[in-house]
């Protein structure tokens, strides 16, 4: 996988939720990727994990998480 960017914006977000780059990463990886707006984003679903089930990474065209 390539190195993942992230604005201040995710970074906060991810520091008041406990997410860490793992998670993110393992969203990417495992998650239901929809291509909407110009974004994509990754959804998990309880079958792909339960500990991570509802989490939503949104990712740029440049791959940057939003």
């Amino acid at each position: 996988m390539n190195i993942i960017q992230y604005t201040n914006h995710a970074l906060t977000r991810m520091a008041q939720r406990g997410i860490t780059e793992q998670n993110i990463a393992q969203v990417i990886r495992i998650g239901l990727k929809i291509h909407r707006a110009g974004v994509i984003f990754y959804f998990m679903r309880r079958k792909d994990s339960h500990v991570l089930h509802g989490r939503t990474v949104v990712l740029a065209q440049d791959g940057t998480v939003l």
